[in-house]
């Protein structure tokens, strides 16, 4: 495991990225074992390195190395090479994004590349707040425990992006390892236990993804046959700004249209809008399917792939919440297979294989509480700080 620190004193200027955290982790490397290519049994040892806001603190030459190995991946994954975000090669582009790629003996055989997009303004906040308290108290409630004790309305948004796996390298579980990895660099970097996330797709294997292992998500395919799915403000309030203020940043066409209803961008690929074409498939069917059937069914009653439609998502993301889900997900998902019967045994069964994972987390939990409270204390030492200065002064 490698670690490249950066230097968290150096001053700098208000920028359009004022909003983000000057990363003191930059790059960060590790090792995970997934199956060879091609074989059934044997396992190799693969490299993921993400780096954090690449586009801040990396040379002109290693920036050039990092976009090449991407439009590498890209062009073996889709046969063409999308024109916007982290395959433009301009550094702008990159320094609000988190990059996580994948090595099988120095080649690059996959990548995550996620976004921070800036907070909702806190004005429309305000207009919000005064008309819950006008309609639904509870909503209400609701709303203030996401703004001033989750705080998910500061700092940025974390938008999840682009995943792409060469096709040679598809099915050792590589996608869930990389992605997972650029999750750690915006937890530790930006000082933030809870992350509003969205995301925007048409594969299955994306939207299952994010309905599955994102707490309080939305939509999901869950919300298809049962009511657990429920449109909070947080979901509609976030929707509509980051598609209001962000769409340039993961290619949503300037002339799609967002349904309220269902959270469709009908025609988000659009290129006539500067949608990314390479995305709209002509024959109908999607990328990549989910293991759940009933989100594959979910998303062909939803979306018109040949038109370019994709699903946007909210959710949250909270490393403990996150694990939980993950297995209660796998827990659900594996009962589901067996009969009637066995059904109580195989629950038993995975509970207790999963025990050490739920003692993990409630001891990682307990770390994160105390971390956080460090933060808030040193936040007000430094608040208590500049009162004092600018009292003497």
């Amino acid at each position: 495991m490698k670690i490249v620190l950066g230097n968290v004193s150096e001053n700098q200027a208000p920028t359009r990225l004022s909003y983000l955290v000057k990363p003191w982790i930059y790059c960060y490397e590790s090792k995970i074992k997934r199956k060879k290519r091609g074989q059934e049994q044997g396992h190799t040892n693969l490299t993921v390195r993400t780096y954090d806001q690449p586009g801040r603190w990396m040379s002109p030459s290693s920036l050039e190395t990092m976009v090449q190995e991407l439009c590498e991946i890209a062009k073996e994954s889709l046969d063409e090479i999308p024109s916007y975000g982290v395959f433009s090669g301009n550094r702008e582009a990159l320094k609000n994004r988190v990059i996580s790629i994948a090595y099988d003996n120095d080649e690059a055989v996959g990548f995550t590349a996620m976004c921070y997009l800036p907070p909702i303004d806190p004005l429309v906040l305000e207009r919000n707040e005064k008309c819950l308290q006008s309609t639904s108290w509870n909503q209400y409630v609701l709303h203030l425990i996401f703004r001033y004790i989750l705080h998910l309305y500061q700092g940025p948004i974390l938008h999840l992006g682009l995943t792409m796996i060469k096709r040679q390298h598809r099915g050792r579980g590589i996608q869930s390892s990389i992605f997972l990895k650029s999750l750690l660099l915006p937890v530790l970097n930006q000082r933030k236990l809870f992350f509003p996330v969205t995301n925007i797709a048409a594969s299955p294997a994306g939207i299952g993804a994010v309905s599955d292992y994102f707490f309080m998500s939305y939509p999901t395919y869950h919300s298809n046959n049962n009511n657990n799915g429920r449109c909070l403000p947080f979901h509609f309030i976030t929707a509509q700004h980051v598609l209001d203020s962000s769409r340039h940043e993961f290619g949503c066409s300037t002339l799609a249209t967002f349904d309220e209803s269902t959270f469709v961008v009908r025609g988000s690929n659009d290129p006539a809008g500067g949608g990314a074409s390479v995305f709209i498939k002509e024959d109908g069917k999607p990328v990549s399917q989910y293991k759940n059937p009933l989100c594959n069914q979910y998303c062909a009653s939803l979306l018109q792939y040949e038109k370019g439609d994709e699903l946007f998502q909210v959710a949250i993301f909270c490393p403990v919440l996150s694990l939980f889900q993950f297995l209660r997900s796998n827990t659900s998902r594996s009962s589901c297979k067996t009969s009637h019967a066995s059904i109580p045994l195989e629950k038993g069964k995975i509970l207790k294989q999963s025990l050490h994972w739920y003692i993990f987390g409630c001891i990682f939990l307990v770390v994160c509480l105390a971390w956080s409270r460090a933060i808030l204390v040193g936040n007000f030492l430094l608040y208590r700080e500049t009162e004092y200065f600018f009292a003497a002064a």
